[in-house]
């Protein structure tokens, strides 16, 4: 078995015990002595290879200055040092070289007069005494002529030991647990103030050499530092926020293949646009995007105004479609690349919005043979391409055009996007396409160091995308989408009337609900495309009635004038009506009002004025001649 070299007083830690080393025995076995108990130990060097390889022993494990380190202090690489603590190193190393080719390091005179040599040779102003050197060879040959060794260890000094009672640092712990770790979000400040009122708590009853002191503010923001921050924003600002700021993130997927994983979402663009024909500020455009996970690159883009699933559609037609070549008005081609990426692509990955929820997506997709995945709520990061990339277009393309809106009002200052949009929305869509094939698709890629289209094509050499086996496999994810009832006639839609074998098996279906989902294509209402819930396909159904017939442009001119009319006199015979109402309600009241003045009791003197005369009594005729005179008698109202 090989000797293991041992230095003088060298310690290991063996178990998470300190053992110095003494001697070795005539038998060649180690004796060691353990630091806190004094106990010796046995030990020879195959049981201590045996403990090496099992990593239960450590060698050398003092600190550069011969002290055992503290247990609350990792010790750290030499790389991490500071650049100024890692010059003194090798500065330092510099003078113990020169020193140990010496005849002995230990006389004086030889050793200072190397060091002054070695001084004036590197041009050092503060060179080491000989005593300071003498220490650092000490180190330098115990530690295995580490670098390390002889590095300035700042991080290790001090007093590391908590200086308050286990009360009061329990009191500024519950502090920190009832009044700064809560979504009110207060700052440390704010929780400080409580702090006082715990201390007076714990002080009653002591007597006065007993009574604990306020931690200071730096002594309370030290302990606060300790808490696990993940705990503390999750206290804070919740489990989404914390998993977001702090959560580890991994190397992503293992994709081995373009169009195994195509990720899609949209985009508010940071540019205002101007309209084509009025040249008016329009808004900033909204970008939906179909990126490929493998390569980066872009399959299919729309640009448009909403995020509606129309959006998604063209954007997913683009993508599974050959790309025309980007030409000018001339024919002539402004782009020095092809876009040549395209295919079906095997699943379809979105979040939870509404429109990537529709059915109308689902059946699109399992028609083409495509899946269709959803991310987890408020995760982000499970689509991580696509956003990586919109943050690309915004840094890389944005922000060199006018209309840019900056995102932070500072930066922006008296600048108006909307007043300095300066390029219409077909020329924004050109500069858009020009930069995604030249700058974006040549440019390599941060993580897979290579550009996206030529990752893109090789990746297709040895895996082929698939096509689609007919055009009109993409007529779903055209026009727009309806749901509709059928009936024993067919499907009603824009007054024409579609019906066809296959749905008549449909209307005996015992799952059948009634409602189908139906593509029209804009381009011709001679058929429409039905999704067949029973066959899980979409089936084209022809129309079944004619179309309506179109009026030439007097007979329409006609109809127009005719319903004008109509419309006024409408308007007219609505007028004179609500008039003749109004007047009816106003003579229905005054009857109202009469009526209830004739049953309602008069008062007195209106009976007495409208019945009698002056000082007379009527008679019982009811002729006021014969009236008799008026005697003074007690009246009463019946």
């Amino acid at each position: 078995m090989s000797r293991i070299k041992f230095e003088p007083g060298e310690q290991i830690l063996l178990h998470g015990q300190l053992l110095r080393f003494v001697r070795r025995t005539k038998t060649q076995e180690i004796v060691f002595t353990c630091v806190e108990t004094g106990v010796s130990a046995v030990l020879s060097d195959k049981e201590l290879a045996e403990h090496f390889r099992s990593g239960d022993l450590k060698f050398r494990v003092e600190d550069a200055y011969g002290d055992v380190p503290h247990s609350d202090v990792p010790d750290i690489p030499f790389s991490q040092l500071s650049h100024d603590q890692q010059e003194f190193a090798i500065t330092r190393r510099v003078y113990i070289e020169a020193a140990l080719k010496l005849p002995s390091h230990r006389n004086e005179d030889l050793l200072r007069s190397s060091i002054a040599r070695v001084a004036r040779e590197i041009g050092d102003q503060r060179p080491p005494s000989a005593r300071t050197l003498r220490r650092a060879i000490a180190r330098y040959k115990k530690q295995g002529r580490k670098l390390k060794a002889v590095a300035p260890h700042h991080y290790r000094k001090g007093n590391r030991n908590c200086r308050f009672a286990g009360q009061v640092v329990k009191a500024i712990e519950a502090v920190l647990d009832e009044e700064y770790q809560v979504a009110a979000c207060p700052t440390l400040s704010q929780a400080y103030g409580h702090l006082p009122k715990r201390i007076e708590r714990l002080n009653r009853g002591l007597p006065t050499e007993l009574q604990h002191a306020i931690p200071s503010y730096q002594a309370f923001c030290k302990i606060a530092e300790k808490l696990d921050m993940y705990e503390v924003e999750k206290s804070r600002h919740g489990k989404r926020a914390a998993k977001q700021k702090y959560a580890q993130v991994g190397e992503g997927l293992s994709i081995t293949r373009p169009l195994e994983r195509v990720e899609m979402d949209h985009k508010v663009l940071d540019n205002w646009v101007l309209d084509d024909e009025t040249l008016e500020p329009l808004r900033r455009p909204i970008l939906t995007a179909a990126i490929d996970y493998y390569s980066r690159m872009l399959l299919g883009y729309h640009l448009s105004f909403s995020t509606g699933l129309a959006s998604v559609m063209a954007s997913l037609r683009h993508a599974m479609m050959p790309k025309a070549a980007l030409v000018d008005a001339d024919g002539v081609i402004l782009t020095q690349e092809t876009w040549d990426c395209f295919g079906v692509p095997e699943t379809v990955f979105v979040d939870n919005g509404a429109e990537f929820h529709a059915s109308a997506l689902a059946h699109a997709l399992y028609q083409v043979g495509s899946g269709l995945e959803y991310a987890a709520a408020y995760t982000p990061e499970h689509k991580g391409i696509v956003e990586r990339f919109f943050g690309t277009v915004r840094t890389s393309f944005c922000a060199g055009l006018d209309g840019f809106t900056f995102s932070n009002p500072q930066e922006k200052g008296d600048y108006d996007p909307q007043a300095s949009a300066g390029l219409t929305f077909s020329e924004y869509r050109e500069k858009f396409e020009r930069w995604l094939i030249d700058v974006y698709g040549v440019r390599p890629h941060s993580v897979t160091g290579e550009p996206p289209l030529q990752r893109w094509r090789e990746g297709t050499r040895h895996s082929p995308v698939r096509m689609l086996d007919d055009p009109a496999q993409l007529t779903p994810f055209s026009g727009r989408t309806e749901q509709r009832k059928l009936q024993r006639q067919g499907i009603s839609l824009d007054k024409r009337r579609y019906q066809s074998p296959e749905l008549a098996d449909l209307l005996t279906w015992p799952e059948f609900d009634g409602s189908v989902d139906v593509y029209v294509n804009p381009a011709s209402a001679e058929s429409i495309w039905v999704y067949h819930p029973r066959r899980k396909r979409y089936v084209e159904v022809p129309a079944a009635s004619e179309a309506p017939r179109k009026r030439d442009a007097a007979s329409r001119e006609a109809a127009k004038i005719a319903m004008d009319m109509s419309r006024r006199a409408n308007a007219d015979i609505r007028a004179a009506g609500r008039e003749a109402s109004a007047a009816t309600k106003k003579a229905r009241k005054r009857k109202a009002s009469r009526d209830s003045a004739a049953r309602s009791p008069q008062p007195l003197v209106a009976r007495a004025e409208r019945d009698f005369q002056p000082g007379c009594v009527a008679p019982d005729d009811g002729d006021p001649s014969n009236a008799e005179p008026l005697r003074l008698r007690r009246m009463s109202r019946k």
